[in-house]
């Protein structure tokens, strides 16, 4: 599947940019491979379902990292 995605090198300088990965790990782990670090991925085009589940994800991140229970509220765009 092709990501797009957002990573940062040794240096601290942002990426951008598309890759194939079988999945989400191996995404990451090829990332890894080239000194890149994920810090956002976009889902694969092909998945209809990506705003919703990213926005899950993050929700459940916040609630993780700083105790903090937000709305997830949908776009009427």
């Amino acid at each position: 599947q092709k990501y797009k995605y957002t990573a940062v090198d040794l240096q601290k300088h942002k990426i951008k940019g598309v890759f194939i990965a079988k999945d989400e790990t191996d995404l990451a782990e090829q990332l890894a491979k080239q000194s890149l670090y994920l810090i956002l991925q976009v889902y694969s085009e092909s998945d209809i379902h990506a705003p919703k589940v990213f926005a899950l994800r993050l929700k459940q991140l916040i609630k993780e990292v700083f105790g903090v229970d937000i709305p997830v509220v949908k776009d009427s765009t």
